[in-house]
């Protein structure tokens, strides 16, 4: 796992620069001009609101599907450009590629009996993201976010409007005109209840 977070720690550093959504690790005085600069433009066609999610489960409700249409093939395509550059031989590009792109996560659970650690099982999950996964939480989530809000916008004609995203973490600046529409969106997109989990979770 130590090449995958180092790949990860170059992708948040190219996210950066070519991502202007992308908040995680930015300096609060530079985050904060940021959305004062956003929410001035956005306020120019009318009264601004200001929303935000940090759904629950959010992790646990990505399934592969979404995984690999984001994530996998975001690292499909930027890995060939950075991989000369990690000091890595060649020979190991593709088993890099699938330590990335894997949809699988190998868990295992140990109980302390007395003196002793025993495992009690060992499981594999398809999908998810697990805490502190190397790609998955702040690069992916970030990703699929980013592009789960941007659909939304999208089929909600929802035109005029400044994102910023960490993670799993949205905050976004709107017109409040544009508040039902959004509404809509959400309620169509994803599911407010514990059970029967729908769409993007």
């Amino acid at each position: 796992m130590g090449v995958c977070n180092h790949i990860n720690f170059i992708a948040l550093a190219c996210l950066k620069k070519v991502f202007p959504s992308y908040t995680s690790y930015l300096p609060h005085d530079e985050l904060q001009e940021r959305i004062y600069t956003e929410a001035r433009r956005v306020e120019r066609n009318g009264e601004i609101t200001c929303i935000s999610s940090d759904f629950s489960s959010h992790d646990s409700n990505q399934h592969a599907s979404l995984i690999d249409g984001v994530d996998n093939y975001l690292w499909r395509e930027f890995l060939p450009h950075i991989y000369p550059y990690l000091g890595l031989p060649s020979t190991l590009y593709n088993e890099t590629l699938l330590a990335i792109t894997s949809l699988d996560t190998t868990l295992e659970y140990y109980v302390k009996i007395g003196k002793q650690r025993r495992k009690l099982f060992r499981a594999t999950l398809n999908g998810t993201v697990t805490s502190g996964h190397p790609t998955r939480t702040t690069f992916g989530n970030t990703m699929r976010v980013s592009l789960y809000w941007m659909y939304l916008f999208s089929e909600q004609m929802v035109r005029n409007y400044s994102m910023f995203v960490g993670g799993d973490d949205f905050f976004a600046i709107v017109n409040t005109r544009d508040l039902e529409k959004i509404r809509a969106g959400v309620k169509s997109l994803f599911s407010a209840e514990k059970s029967g989990i729908k769409g993007l979770g």
